[in-house]
């Protein structure tokens, strides 16, 4: 077999003429889910370190390790932002002028 046929009455998956860089649809409503996790993320890093900064001598272990922990969700969420934004925009192309 050397391909998937199409059953009768289905559409390609993408248009013959359409551009490989066009946005792809559904995408906005992923980026914008993918911002706001990381937004939220974001924010948590911030309480955490208040948190750790104002925590007694005893907790500071506790705290740090939650600084830590929130960094790393932020990281994560950035990095899935990220791709969601890439997938739905792909990089323009540079022109030979650079712009």
């Amino acid at each position: 077999m050397r391909g998937w046929r199409r059953l009768p009455g289905s559409k390609p998956s993408r248009l013959p003429n359409s551009r490989p860089d066009a946005p792809q649809p559904g995408g906005r409503a992923t980026v914008l889910r993918c911002f706001d996790a990381w937004r939220e993320a974001a924010y948590d890093v911030e309480a955490a370190s208040r948190r750790w900064q104002g925590a007694p001598p005893d907790d500071w272990e506790a705290s740090a390790s939650g600084f830590f922990a929130a960094l790393e969700r932020e990281e994560k969420a950035a990095a899935e932002y990220e791709r969601a934004w890439r997938a739905w925009r792909p990089p323009a192309r540079v022109t030979a002028a650079g712009y």
